[in-house]
């Protein structure tokens, strides 16, 4: 893997976890077919985006603790 490619990809995780993990499990979580066809409630819309968010942001934790620090140029 090139050295641009990896920090590409630093970049892309870091960006993924502080702006659109949010933003997407809300998203989520306000579909239906992730209630079975049903509409959602908005406490069941809260509820679900906030254990998507968990989930993912433990998920990318753990990917980036792998980095022992940022990449170079």
């Amino acid at each position: 893997m090139s050295k641009s490619a990896w920090n590409h990809g630093f970049v892309l995780i870091l960006t993924f976890g502080s702006q659109l993990i949010p933003y997407y499990a809300r998203y989520q979580a306000s579909l239906p077919t992730m209630w079975g066809g049903r509409v959602p409630t908005a406490e069941g819309v809260d509820q679900l985006a906030g254990a998507f968010t968990a989930e993912w942001n433990w998920a990318i934790n753990q990917m980036l603790r792998h980095w022992d620090q940022p990449p170079r140029r």
